[in-house]
């Protein structure tokens, strides 16, 4: 066993009481937090039961992980320059259709392990999904956001109960699962929005393309869609967004 993972007779423990579990590639996006970036990392492997083959980290010009093990065991994109979340994401996705057998991509972002999410969760968020038997489900994100008026002000979306799914307007990128066929459509991040709603412009194109996007109730109603919800997970772990120098 390699240190700081899962021996292989361990990981096919894992995918076997995983459903859905091998029909995922994960992107791990990281940008100078290689601490957080090394948790979320092991979460997907120790505690989701992903493959190492299936986890994707994109380093987008500055950071990686801070366990060297950990991060020769999965695939790794360094970038040459930081490229914004947009360009970010968009390569770790076009890295991971490239993997056999894909039908859905969970985007991560690197702090997402502060979120209070369920856990482990993409398997069993896999099969409810699929069970819907919906082509029109583009993503389901872990805390929606609806627009209001003509602009483009939105609100937290509040769902109305623990369980099932509730369409959303758009999303932060924070926990994403991304249905494959849409990737392949070409719905992808644009490049060009480089940081700042490039999350909702992904969304926005989803659904120009016909698809939908659910909140996971499950996964919702933390209050880490709110400026204060985010504050409070952060503490301690990560500076607020607004003592973070380079987020201007």
């Amino acid at each position: 066993m390699v240190d700081g993972g899962l021996g292989a007779r361990e990981q096919e423990s894992l995918h076997s009481a995983a459903p859905g579990i091998t029909t995922v590639a994960a992107v791990v996006l990281t940008f100078r937090r290689p601490r957080l970036a090394t948790q979320v990392v092991r979460g997907l492997l120790e505690v989701e039961g992903l493959a190492p083959s299936h986890v994707v980290v994109v380093v987008n010009g500055e950071g990686g992980l801070d366990d060297p093990a950990l991060e020769a065991q999965v695939t790794v994109v360094r970038l040459p320059a930081n490229v914004g979340p947009a360009g970010g994401f968009r390569a770790g996705m076009l890295e991971a259709l490239r993997l056999p057998g894909v039908r859905w991509v969970y985007l991560c972002e690197d702090d997402v392990g502060l979120f209070d999410l369920p856990s482990p969760r993409v398997g069993a968020l896999v099969a409810r999904v699929e069970a819907l038997e919906d082509a029109s489900v583009g993503a389901v994100v872990s805390y929606g956001r609806d627009r209001r008026g003509r602009g483009g002000h939105t609100l937290p979306h509040r769902v109305s109960g623990p369980h099932g799914f509730e369409e959303v307007d758009a999303a932060a990128w924070g926990a994403t699962l991304v249905v494959r066929a849409a990737l392949d459509a070409g719905v992808l991040p644009d490049p060009a929005y480089f940081f700042g709603y490039e999350d909702f412009d992904f969304c926005y194109q989803l659904r120009a393309a016909g698809y939908r996007v659910l909140v996971d109730r499950e996964a919702a109603g933390a209050g880490r869609e709110t400026a204060a919800g985010r504050a409070q997970a952060f503490a301690g772990q990560r500076p607020n967004d607004r003592d973070e120098p380079w987020r201007a």
